[in-house]
């Protein structure tokens, strides 16, 4: 069962997922080698269910010295987000590379072609990150 805390820890597996606040998702990849779509899939399930009380912001906390994304991760998130019930309003990336940001910005380009239009952002600082997702969830939350 889902907490409403802080940090609700769901997913203990190599990467994790998080609840921060309701409707605010953080996905913290342990490694540059966890960052392929092999080592997702224990991510995806508290997605589907957290995403059944409406949208979600979803802020991937990626490795630092991560420098280039799997050719696996576009396609594998894609499906989870077009197909397996996984409603998104926003992805935020925390990364200084520069090959991770033109993915990002690639692949809400895919969402818009999909008509499932999602915005998305990369960020220097987890901070930074959590509070532009903190500002997309609060309208839901006072409704």
């Amino acid at each position: 069962m889902l907490g409403t805390g802080a940090h609700t820890d769901v997913v203990r597996s190599l990467n994790r997922a998080e609840e921060h606040a309701p409707g605010l998702w953080l996905l913290r990849f342990a490694s540059v080698a966890s960052t392929v779509a092999e080592h997702c899939g224990p991510l995806v399930p508290p997605l589907v269910n957290a995403s059944k009380r409406g949208p979600l912001v979803v802020i991937a906390l990626v490795p630092p010295e991560l420098r280039m994304v799997d050719p696996s991760m576009a396609p594998f998130w894609l499906d989870v987000f077009v197909n397996r019930g996984v409603r998104v309003d926003a992805i935020g990336v925390v990364t200084s590379s520069l090959a991770v940001k033109v993915v990002v910005s690639a692949f809400h380009t895919m969402m818009k072609l999909r008509e499932k239009p999602i915005q998305a952002k990369t960020f220097k600082t987890e901070a930074e990150a959590v509070a532009w997702g903190a500002l997309l969830v609060v309208p839901r939350s006072a409704q």
